[in-house]
Parts: structure tokens; sequence; C-alpha cells
């Protein structure tokens, strides 16, 4: 996954359940352990997500 596409999914992830939008950003990172930006980028997210 490339961070556009992280950013454009992301915008529907928001509207989650906290339970899924967890398990959303945890598949992600699973999946993209290679993508610095990406890892950086979903980290950051889910945890915002845990601030709102």
């Amino acid at each position: 996954m490339k961070y556009q596409e992280l950013m454009k999914e992301v915008e529907g992830v928001g509207k989650l359940k906290l339970s899924e939008q967890e398990n959303f950003y945890r598949d992600v990172l699973n999946e993209n352990s290679n993508e610095l930006e990406v890892v950086v980028a979903a980290t950051l997210l889910f945890r915002q997500s845990l601030l709102l």
C-alpha cells in the first residue's frame, strides 16, 4: 500500500467503531512493514483516533 492509498482509505475508517479501526490499522502495519511512510502514518493516525 502506498501513502496516498492509505489516506483515501482512512476517510472511511474514521466512521468505524474503535475496535474496527484498531483492526484496520493493525492489518495495515502487518502488511506494509517495509513501507516506512505508511507505517509511520498508520501509527500516528491510529493514535489520533484513540484521542478523539
